[in-house]
């Protein structure tokens, strides 16, 4: 919102929408639920039977200088969790507590040793880079972690469907 201040004191004629963050579109739920199942299909009745344990997911987003969007983020993947019940999550943020060190700790006393890492990215780029070299890090701190992070969000179509719902609700004319 201040650098949009900014450019509208520059530019006072130039007509800007802030829209909401698109993380906070509801689709982007589902999307976590269906990269999470297409990811690990065998999870329901085939691990009840086995006596197997699911592996724990980390749905890791950045962090968020708005104020409350931490909490909704974990409102959501308490969401998520409810329609997943039998795969273990967990939510953690890289500029922000908890962090993924510290769920991953959690985890392992958990006896939970298969993580996959769940990007709450849109694109790749430093971030990703910095969180893939912070999980080989911590499987070499810990020889009995398997930690796998799996790509961001910026390829799947509902997430693309989410940004033509922003745009369409916030520009009519676009419709």
């Amino acid at each position: 919102p201040a650098a949009v201040k900014q450019v509208q004191a520059r530019w006072p004629r130039l007509p800007i929408r802030l829209t909401p963050p698109i993380g906070q579109h509801p689709a982007l739920l589902d999307l976590l639920v269906a990269r999470i199942l297409a990811l690990q299909p065998s999870c329901s009745a085939t691990l009840r039977q086995s006596g197997e344990r699911a592996d724990a997911w980390i749905v890791l987003g950045h962090g968020s200088r708005l104020p409350g969007f931490a909490a909704q983020l974990q409102a959501g993947i308490q969401t998520v969790q409810r329609r997943l019940p039998e795969i273990p999550l967990h939510v953690a943020f890289a500029a922000q507590s908890p962090t993924l060190e510290a769920v991953v700790i959690h985890c392992l006393r958990l006896s939970q040793c298969r993580l996959r890492v769940l990007p709450f990215f849109l694109f790749p780029g430093g971030l990703l880079r910095a969180l893939q070299e912070q999980a080989q890090r911590l499987q070499r701190e810990w020889p009995l972690l398997q930690i796998q992070v799996e790509p961001p969000l910026w390829r799947d179509p509902q997430l693309m469907q989410a940004i033509v719902e922003t745009l369409q609700a916030f520009s009519p004319a676009l419709e």
